[in-house]
């Protein structure tokens, strides 16, 4: 298997294992319009791949990813587009998070702000030791928006999750593996994760896809009406006064 995009890479590196390289090093892979697009096209084949059951997530560069393309959010001035923004990124990351195949993020660079989201859709996360993690969105006055929250408060906990998304701090990936937010440190962790998967690609793949699908529809029957909601609270924020500063403070020489 081999997909040709631009904004991505997508490749079938063994038997039973795909790679996913999120590609725009020189943006720190942050999420365009057209990768938005990419993105749902590539996961929505990877789901359809039977043979298929390990996937690795990573970043191109210095980074995994630095969340939404701050061009975007600079060009988009309708809560009704931020909405639909919105969605539809949570539409692909549900589609990560809910596909039969063990997805995994190898973070070998910072997962921040939507980057943080992207991670937290995949079932595991493996992190190297100087790795930065953070949902930075309210310090451009916004919110998570692409699941993220959800998925923090599962990952951590209400309290931690509160404090991480209200501070908008960086913690380091010993402190994120202390929190439950990251699985495994290793000091490379593309090629921890191809061990993993390879450990899983090994058995059946009706087996492992059975067991993916099981315990997604189990974990999904609140998740989807929540996400409206999230999506929603970002549209009134995205009109918003600190957002608008922040806008402005973008544009800035």
């Amino acid at each position: 298997m081999h997909m040709t995009y631009e904004t991505i890479h997508v490749e079938r590196v063994e038997e039973g294992i795909a790679t996913l390289t999120l590609a725009r090093p020189d943006v720190r892979n942050a999420v365009s319009l057209q990768m938005i697009d990419e993105l749902r096209d590539a996961v929505g084949a990877l789901a359809r791949d039977r043979d298929l059951r390990a996937m690795i997530l990573r970043g191109e560069g210095a980074a995994f990813s630095s969340g939404g393309d701050q061009n975007i959010y600079a060009d988009s001035t309708g809560s009704g587009e931020a909405f639909h923004l919105s969605r539809e990124m949570q539409n692909v990351l549900d589609m990560l998070w809910a596909g039969p195949f063990f997805a995994i993020a190898a973070l070998d660079g910072d997962a921040v702000g939507g980057g943080i989201e992207i991670a937290l859709a995949c079932d595991y996360r493996i992190a190297r030791p100087t790795v930065r993690l953070g949902a930075i969105q309210v310090k451009s006055g916004l919110m998570p928006a692409w699941g993220g929250r959800t998925r923090l408060v599962r990952t951590v906990g209400r309290s931690r999750a509160l404090e991480l998304m209200l501070t908008g701090r960086l913690i380091s990936a010993q402190e994120a593996a202390a929190y439950g937010l990251v699985d495994e440190i290793a000091d490379d962790a593309a090629a921890r994760g191809l061990a993993l998967a390879r450990s899983i690609a090994q058995h059946p793949a009706e087996c492992t896809r059975a067991i993916e699908e099981l315990v997604a529809a189990e974990e999904s029957s609140s998740h989807s009406v929540d996400l409206e909601r999230e999506a929603r609270r970002f549209a009134d924020l995205w009109e918003g006064p600190a957002r608008r500063a922040f806008v402005e403070r973008w544009h800035s020489p």
